[in-house]
């Protein structure tokens, strides 16, 4: 079958009338590729930057990254570090979360702070900045297009030979030894800042009004030859994090990774010492706080949220 010369995307409107072209057909419309996106078989896209500026700011925030396994963490520090450059490419393409394409969809347009991306396409490097098995833990990812990289990521070095990350301030040395560049392996990247954490805070405010209508959403030029070839991708098992369009998860993979968690256990009870709040009784402990909160004018999750959070510290300190 003969190929197609293609382009690295293409808007809906030009893939609709590639397809019905190549296919002798006249019904291929855009609804096509977008429940062809629900369903995983082609990926569908919008650019990270429209006015695509060199430098813009914008950074994917991941919700959990704790949950990355030690073993596999120098892969991932390759991979963040990717979407982490590509970002700062001109004319980048952040990938959608199968379910923000749903929404867009059934909805004709989403607001920035209701999308979830799962990839990040460099035009550069004609290539996703996350691949292969890695895949599967990369998605539900925000955009906040008012950040910029250096507020929520650090510079660190790594290196494949020792298999090692280590804060540049630790590896300050290797910035200016050029003596060992042949002996050794060190790598500048960036990775996650321990100090950076959107909890708490406005999310909005760092998020533009920028809508995303159907007519913004883009395929990948490799996705559509699959198509016109009568073939498409296979789609990817993700691993859940965030609930999508309402969507149950079992309990067990909503669960916060045990170190996050032990972290805001060991947070919650000093907290409530400082307070007063009797946590083995945490649906009072949370009305106390209540009361304090609306008196204050602070926002405060709902009591299911915060009494399972005071239950769960509460047992914590029994069983230790």
């Amino acid at each position: 079958m003969m190929n197609l010369p293609l382009k690295i995307f293409y808007t809906l409107k030009e893939a609709s009338a590639v397809l019905n072209e190549r296919l002798d057909c006249t019904e291929i419309n855009e609804d096509y590729f977008f429940h062809l996106g629900i369903k995983g078989n082609i990926r569908l896209g919008i650019f990270a930057d429209p006015s695509l500026s060199d430098g813009g700011s914008g950074v994917l925030n991941f919700d959990s990254f704790d949950d990355f396994n030690d073993l596999n963490k120098l892969n991932y520090l390759k991979a963040v570090d990717a979407i982490v450059r590509s970002l700062g490419e001109a004319g980048s393409i952040l990938i959608l979360n199968s379910g923000s394409v749903k929404d867009i969809c059934f909805n004709s347009l989403i607001k920035l702070n209701e999308a979830y991306f799962d990839n990040v396409y460099s035009i550069d490097a004609l290539e996703f900045a996350v691949n292969g098995e890695l895949e599967k833990d990369f998605n539900c990812c925000e955009f906040f297009d008012k950040l910029s990289t250096l507020e929520v990521y650090d510079i660190v070095f790594y290196s494949d030979k020792h298999n090692a990350i280590h804060n540049a301030d630790i590896r300050e040395k290797y910035l200016s030894l050029p003596e060992y560049e042949d002996e050794d392996d060190w790598k500048l990247a960036f990775w996650f800042n321990d100090d950076f954490s959107l909890s708490g805070q406005d999310m909005s405010s760092f998020q533009s009004e920028r809508e995303i209508h159907k007519d913004n959403c883009l395929i990948l030029g490799e996705d559509l030859q699959l198509l016109i070839n009568g073939k498409c991708r296979e789609p990817i098992i993700k691993h859940p994090r965030k609930r999508l369009n309402k969507a149950d998860f079992p309990e067990h993979e909503l669960k916060l990774h045990p170190k996050r968690e032990n972290s805001i256990n060991k947070i919650i009870l000093a907290l409530s010492e400082k307070a007063g709040l009797d946590l083995s009784n945490h649906m009072t402990a949370y009305e106390k706080l209540d009361t304090f909160a609306k008196n204050n004018k602070l926002p405060l999750p709902n009591k299911d949220t915060c009494g399972g959070l005071f239950k769960n510290a509460f047992e914590s300190k029994q069983s230790n």
